[in-house]
């Protein structure tokens, strides 16, 4: 063992070591990317918070938003319509207000602004004549006392107010339109991605601090063998590109970064209705090779013609995967050469089988 592989071991056992985290899943609005965006966030609550939209869900989330600020919902009318980037005299924009007959209530929406904002302004605009209205910022992470700099907004997090809306829905779902649980239950995870994404992996940042070299030349030398096995891929696609006896084929390269594994793939499709696949996968363990269908080739029964060609291996969910394999520092010629005759096989039954596989 080098030197350099034993350090390489020792980086590794420190990094096993380190608590796992359970990797982010997209949210739909993230797939979007909108995961983040103040005014998408605004104009989702603004449906859910209008007690007549077709969530059929009425109050639960103004509700659930007076309470989690502290407030007795009964005392507050239970109808309210919603209204986004509402102007002011000042020529400033609301996030959003909720109007009722009685009183309105003004939300401004921090996702990772700052809170630079006029509240004094919105909280006039949101009067109108009515009872002194209820302000609130809304925020994903708690806001430093010393940056509110007014006492007409009462302040909450996402984190609870969702808890609110959570506690409260179970009385809500009989009535509700289903079709908008999903969107809302989805709104959910994206504000909680956002939540763990502010909070960075504190010993993975660590452990790049300390290691910080030998974890850059570790991952260089990654990307490197990554780019060695597209080299020897490559060159068996080009040699078998020679062998093959009949041209309707379609060779390339495939591979799933971060995995370690690099695809030479062959598509046979002599006529119309048939494309077989062969994929000659090159792993850390070498050389494994799997034939299948493509989805248009429903003439082809795969398990019989592979009878019938004589070919050896095991049939599992409709892929068949070779006995033979190579091992990873095999000769390319002789890895080029046992696709080429996988090939050149497919292609003759075909010939004698008149231009069609039956099944």
């Amino acid at each position: 063992m080098t030197d350099n592989t034993q350090r390489y071991k020792i980086l590794l056992s420190e990094f096993d070591n380190l608590p796992k985290k359970a990797p982010r899943e997209e949210s739909f609005i993230s797939i979007c990317g909108f995961p983040s965006r103040e005014k998408v966030s605004s104009n989702i609550l603004a449906f859910f918070l209008d007690t007549h939209r077709e969530h059929n869900l009425k109050n639960l989330f103004v509700k659930s938003l007076l309470e989690s600020v502290g407030l007795n919902a009964n005392d507050y009318p239970e109808d309210f319509e919603s209204e986004t980037e509402v102007y002011t005299k000042n020529g400033k924009y609301i996030d959003l207000l909720l109007y009722s007959e009685q009183i309105n209530i003004v939300i401004e929406n921090k996702i990772y602004a700052d809170l630079y904002n006029d509240l004094d302004d919105y909280y006039e605009r949101a009067k109108e004549g009515k009872d002194e209205p209820v302000g609130i910022v809304l925020s994903l992470s708690p806001i430093d006392e010393s940056k509110k700099g007014t006492k007409k907004f009462k302040f909450v997090t996402y984190e609870d107010f969702f808890s609110k809306v959570k506690e409260n829905i179970g009385n809500y779902l009989e009535e509700a339109n289903p079709k908008y649980i999903p969107f809302l239950l989805d709104y959910f995870y994206n504000i909680e991605n956002l939540e763990r994404g502010e909070n960075m992996d504190e010993e993975f940042l660590k452990f790049l601090r300390e290691h910080e070299k030998l974890s850059l030349e570790f991952a260089g030398k990654i990307e490197e063998f990554r780019k060695n096995l597209r080299d020897i891929v490559k060159e068996v696609s080009q040699l078998i590109r020679e062998k093959i006896e009949d041209k309707n084929v379609k060779i390339w390269l495939w591979r799933e970064i971060p995995k370690l594994f690099d695809i030479a793939v062959v598509d046979y499709y002599p006529n119309k209705d048939i494309d077989i696949a062969l994929d000659s996968r090159l792993t850390l363990n070498g050389w494994e090779f799997v034939l299948f269908t493509r989805p248009k080739s429903n003439k082809v029964n795969l398990d019989d013609y592979i009878k019938q060609v004589g070919l050896k291996g095991k049939l599992e969910n409709g892929r068949f995967k070779f006995d033979q394999t190579f091992d990873f520092d095999a000769k390319i010629e002789d890895v080029s050469n046992f696709i080429a005759e996988i090939i050149n096989c497919l292609g003759k039954k075909h010939v004698e089988n008149s231009g069609e596989i039956n099944g």
